[in-house]
């Protein structure tokens, strides 16, 4: 059995190896069986293969990187494909980002207020205007990261620092309301989150249109046999265990937030919004 291991970054092949798949030692490899391929061990990369790695893809963050593992036949008959995502523990998506912009955001209202209260109206009208506005742009920002179109990794990771202006906030004793709620009106609430160990959970990283395109490409070039043979593992073992995530199912489950409880999340912050705010004006004007 022959092992053809592809590396893509950006969509351009960066590494391109065939191995014996017996002198890897790994058992699901050698032999091939029809299941879950479970590797529990390290496979140490050669230095000359990790010589054609870049020093920069250890520091870029979300680097948009994939691993294809083609498995072929000792008479070079494509088997199978196996692909993984490759991260290097970098990201733009930090929490405190949000923290900081909420502040940011919440400071320059507050600033309004004050100003108000002074007797500063005209100030106070601007600040107040110019909070909206960032307040509209970081609303902007979590927006565009819900949609179910190409991002690259980086871009959704910084998408996700600004999630708090839609109300995607997480908090636990909600979330187990929410849940509640939902099983306690004949809802089926979704359970993502608690996927049993071996499925695989895949946020989307890049298009599925020239991933698509390669591989019928590459199927119109198999035997017919070979095809129905190709498509009916590919039926039995990846698509029952993988589950691609994109748009607001991506926002939601790097979130923390299971599906079923993204709307009523959003919703509940924005009524606490409209009568937090509701109340400050009446007391402003109505104090006790």
């Amino acid at each position: 059995m022959l092992v053809t291991i592809q590396v893509l970054a950006y969509g351009m092949l960066v590494v391109s190896q065939q191995v014996d798949g017996c002198s890897l030692g790994l058992t699901g490899l050698c032999p091939v069986s029809v299941g879950s391929v479970i590797i529990n061990s390290n496979v140490n990369v050669p230095p000359s293969v990790a010589k054609q790695i870049p020093g920069i893809a250890y520091q870029i963050p979300d680097i948009d990187g994939i691993a294809k593992i083609w498995i072929n036949g000792t008479d070079g008959t494509p088997l199978g494909c196996v692909e993984a995502f490759l991260y290097n523990g970098k990201t733009v998506y930090q929490p405190v980002v949000g923290w900081v912009t909420a502040v940011i955001a919440g400071g320059a209202l507050l600033s309004s207020a004050i100003a108000s209260g002074l007797g500063h109206s005209n100030t106070a009208a601007h600040v107040a205007s110019a909070a909206v506005l960032l307040f509209g742009y970081f609303q902007a920002v979590a927006i565009a990261g819900m949609a179910s179109v190409r991002l690259p990794p980086i871009v959704a990771s910084w998408t996700q620092n600004f999630q708090w202006a839609m109300g995607i906030i997480k908090l636990s004793f909600m979330q187990t309301i929410f849940t509640w709620y939902i099983k306690s009106t004949g809802g089926t609430p979704s359970t993502l989150l608690l996927q049993p160990v071996g499925t695989n959970v895949v946020v989307e990283k890049r298009g599925l249109l020239p991933l698509m395109a390669r591989s019928v490409q590459h199927v119109r070039r198999m035997q017919p046999s070979t095809l129905l043979n190709f498509v009916k593992r590919q039926t039995e073992t990846s698509a029952k265990s993988a589950l691609t995530l994109k748009g607001i199912q991506r926002v939601a489950y790097r979130a923390g937030i299971e599906q079923t409880n993204l709307f009523m999340t959003g919703y509940a912050f924005f009524i606490v919004l409209v009568v937090g705010s509701a109340l400050t004006v009446h007391f402003y004007f109505y104090p006790f």
